[in-house]
């Protein structure tokens, strides 16, 4: 028998051993501990319980043990499965047992000794040293699981309190790099912030905030006052002995648990809404940024993970930027939009002068519906757009009759008032109740209306009938051509400026013959018939002879008006 044990190399069952030795079971279990207890057999038995137990060459043992200290020694790290292969049950206590000592790292594949942690962490510094990022997996054997990584990094990160992040599981990301990154990023943030503000969509987002906010605040209010009536109801009722505690009672049966937790959802959701952040820059937007950048994408789900990371700093970067720019935005147009207002507002004032100076007051009052409905419309929807913006109501850039009035509903009342009636001032047509009504809506909306001063009023004159030469020496079109002349002969004629259509025309030459030399008035009279003529007649012969006749005699009236003043006789 002990022949038997010292022949056996590896873990083999006792009955295997008892069949070989042809030896009564009693006495073999009997010899077999005293053998044992005598020390004279090398090995253990792993079970006493018969024939079930197994033996355990010592050989054996010290193979195992000489194989996972060379391992370990060569490597610095024991994998289970490898241990499980080498026939060692339960590799992890195994390890904790053989390895006392020693100060391991046990994860959950894999068990790491210091010279690991030691490469580990040097890479870990010198990322740190070269702002940079490492991907540690490619860098550790193979058998090393993700999550295994992982925990090493978060030891690491608790150990050395080094300043990084962890990303897809096995990436180290130097917080100094990720800095690096946001800077080279925010001109995207800033970009999409300037697009918001530009395109309106900042405004219509704080438009939508504060309406939420309003509609909550509502909410509440009724809610409150519905508890207070409530409370009312249940105090007047009942009576009677003990009323205090029957009413208090009655109070709790008529709640109803269901509404209570419906309007405290739904209070909750009010919340969450009035909390939510505009979206600027979106993941998507990042992303396509860091695929520029090369190598980020050669590491699976490292983008992905890094543009979570970064979109939220980054979009609220920009929601910064867009409201700063607003701010600005906000100043610099109350300055333009009351010099803008000003400059419509003073054109206006010339043109009235100049409307009063005819003394056919059907004709005054064609060209003052004229000068509504063109630049006093065009003052009110500048007017509407700022009280708008000021408000943050949303407003779109083409403002129909409807859309104005549906704005000026939403206004603060004393601004809705002021514009509604130089609203109805500009669609009535008159120029002195639109005058009149200016100042006070330029007030109401915290803008300043300058008065028109006389050498303010000589220089917009100038600079009218400026505009005027230039746009009729650039012209070929004979009746945009008369139209000019006669606008500049008028203002030759008193020293005023008049805005009319080409269908003033006609009325305004009638005005112009009793003050201009009759040479003169048959030219520019001959000039208009042919172009009532050219633009009535259907007959292309006539069209083209006439055409011809105005081509021609065009510089006739060029020159007339370059030298207006020569022509004008006041003692007519």
């Amino acid at each position: 028998m002990r022949g038997a044990f010292f022949a056996v190399t590896k873990p083999t069952p006792l009955s295997t051993i008892f069949g070989q030795c042809h030896v009564p079971e009693q006495i073999f279990f009997a010899i077999l501990d005293t053998l044992h207890g005598a020390i004279q057999i090398p090995g253990v038995i792993s079970s006493k319980q018969g024939s079930n137990g197994i033996y355990v060459p010592a050989i054996y043992s010290k193979s195992q043990s000489e194989w996972v200290d060379n391992f370990y020694k060569q490597n610095g790290y024991l994998e289970y499965d490898a241990l499980t292969r080498l026939g060692i049950q339960d590799a992890k206590n195994f390890v904790k047992r053989h390895f006392a000592r020693e100060n391991l790292t046990l994860l959950d594949s894999v068990t790491v000794g210091p010279p690991i942690i030691d490469q580990v962490d040097a890479n870990i510094e010198e990322t740190m040293a070269s702002n940079s990022f490492i991907d540690i997996y490619p860098l550790l054997p193979s058998v090393f699981s993700p999550k295994d990584i992982e925990k090493i990094l978060k030891d690491s990160q608790k150990r050395c309190k080094a300043d990084f992040q962890i990303f897809a599981t096995t990436v180290i990301v130097s917080n100094a790099f990720l800095d690096l990154l946001t800077k080279s990023l925010e001109h995207k943030a800033e970009a999409k912030a300037i697009e918001a503000v530009e395109s309106g969509e900042w405004f219509k987002y704080i438009s939508v905030k504060k309406i939420k906010s309003s509609k909550y605040l509502d909410f509440t209010k009724n809610e409150k006052k519905d508890d207070r009536r409530k409370k009312a109801s249940i105090g007047k009722a009942g009576g009677g002995s003990q009323g205090r505690e029957t009413k208090t009672k009655s109070t709790k049966k008529k709640y109803n648990p269901v509404k209570i937790q419906y309007d405290d959802s739904d209070n909750e959701g009010m919340k969450i809404n009035e909390r939510s952040e505009l979206t600027l820059l979106t993941a998507e937007d990042i992303r396509k940024e860091l695929d520029k950048g090369g190598n980020f994408s050669d590491i699976h789900n490292f983008v992905d993970e890094l543009t979570a990371y970064l979109q939220p700093k980054l979009n609220k970067q920009a929601v910064n930027i867009a409201e700063r720019l607003a701010q600005t935005t906000k100043s610099n147009n109350i300055s333009e939009v009351e010099e803008k207002l000003n400059m419509l507002i003073s054109n206006i004032r010339i043109f009235e002068k100049g409307i009063k100076c005819i003394p056919n007051k059907e004709v005054q009052n064609a060209l003052s519906k004229y000068l509504m409905r063109t630049l006093g419309v065009d003052f009110v929807i500048d007017m509407i757009k700022f009280a708008a913006q000021q408000n943050v109501i949303q407003c779109p850039a083409n403002l129909t009759a409807e859309i104005r009035q549906k704005i000026l509903l939403e206004l603060p009342n004393d601004i809705r008032e002021h514009l509604t009636n130089l609203h109805k001032a500009a669609a009535k047509g008159s120029v002195e109740e639109f005058l009149n009504d200016v100042e006070p809506t330029m007030v109401a909306c915290c803008l300043v209306s300058r008065k028109l001063e006389k050498k303010r009023e000589k220089a917009l004159m100038l600079g009218h009938k400026q505009a005027l030469l230039e746009q009729l020496s650039s012209t070929n079109d004979p009746a945009l051509a008369l139209h000019l002349v006669t606008s500049i002969l008028f203002t030759a004629t008193t020293q005023s400026a008049l805005h009319m259509s080409g269908r003033h025309v006609s009325p305004i030459l009638d005005f112009l013959q009793a003050h201009l030399e009759d040479e003169v008035m048959e030219k520019l009279v001959k000039y208009h018939d042919l172009v009532l003529t050219l633009l009535s007649s259907d007959d292309e012969e006539i069209k083209a002879e006439h055409q011809e006749i105005l081509r021609q005699e065009l510089h006739v009236l060029k020159e007339l008006s370059n030298h207006s003043k020569k022509h004008v006789t006041m003692d007519k």
